[in-house]
């Protein structure tokens, strides 16, 4: 018996390696198939959880929708997506790049005297002004476009921000908020907390209630000239989430709800609603 069953044993060795010399698949069975499929297929439950951030950044999350679309909460962010340091002087001085620009148009932002009647002409000498308090360089205050501010200025968003008998510009934040609410409840821990940070650009107040404004400078006239709709479908699919996310935070935060939302865009004077 114990002859006949190393015979049965040798040809059935002989079969599978030659099935294997010439590339064939060989038949799978015993009795530890089950548990070497259970061993080596097995996948952990969580895995989601161990390829995001205790703490993100809201431009990081915008970022990822932005790459991924749909399917961004299912791939780990890029490492090193931002710079550790800024571009020497002696670059910034010959041109700046348009995230740079963007930087300088919100620091113009944030500091214009909303009192005073604001016009192209009052912008720059309040732009001469930051620049002697050294809150803005004279490379930057070249590369801000005073006109199309001023223009931000002549809507009906801009006038009811002059307005407002409750102003707040570049308002930060820290909220955390559950990571199945980001990425999604497939493969994460339900009670898993992220820590979520932003700045958001401007908040005020008048009679019809809190109303957020984010400023964008992207070039959209360019790419959808004369296009207004396709312009603003590219701008709420580019920041949906981030302007969902900064109302969210301004509501638990503050605990008081923001009545309107919106985007304002320097390129083509677009005022974008955001739902």
């Amino acid at each position: 018996e114990l002859r006949s069953g190393e015979a049965a044993a040798g040809q059935a060795d002989e079969s599978m390696l030659a099935a294997l010399e010439h590339g064939r698949p060989v038949p799978a069975g015993g009795g530890w198939k089950e548990e070497a499929e259970r061993r080596l297929l097995w996948r952990y439950r969580y895995e989601k959880g161990t390829i995001v951030r205790v703490k993100q950044s809201v431009s990081e999350l915008k970022e990822q929708r932005v790459l991924f679309g749909e399917l961004a909460s299912e791939w780990p962010l890029r490492q090193g997506t931002a710079p550790i340091f800024s571009r020497p002087r002696f670059m910034q001085e010959k041109t700046l790049t348009p995230a740079e620009k963007g930087t300088a148009l919100h620091i113009v932002m944030r500091h214009l005297d909303l009192r005073a009647p604001v016009s192209e002409a009052s912008i720059r000498e309040q732009m001469g002004r930051l620049i002697e308090k050294e809150l803005l360089s004279a490379e930057q205050a070249e590369a801000v476009d005073a006109a199309a501010i001023a223009a931000f200025f002549a809507t009906d968003i801009g006038r009811r921000l002059c307005a407002a008998r409750e102003v707040h510009r570049e308002v930060p934040f820290s909220l955390g908020l559950p990571a199945s609410h980001l990425y999604g409840h497939d493969g994460m821990e339900d009670d898993r907390r992220v820590l979520v940070q932003g700045v958001i650009d401007c908040v005020f107040a008048d009679e019809r209630g809190y109303v957020m404004i984010d400023y964008k400078t992207d070039e959209v006239t360019g790419r959808f000239a004369g296009q207004k709709e396709e312009a603003a479908r590219f701008l709420l699919g580019r920041y949906g989430t981030q302007m969902r996310l900064y109302r969210q935070a301004i509501e638990q935060i503050w605990r008081v709800p923001v009545a309107e939302c919106y985007l304002y865009s320097f390129d083509g004077q677009y005022i974008i609603a955001v739902e």
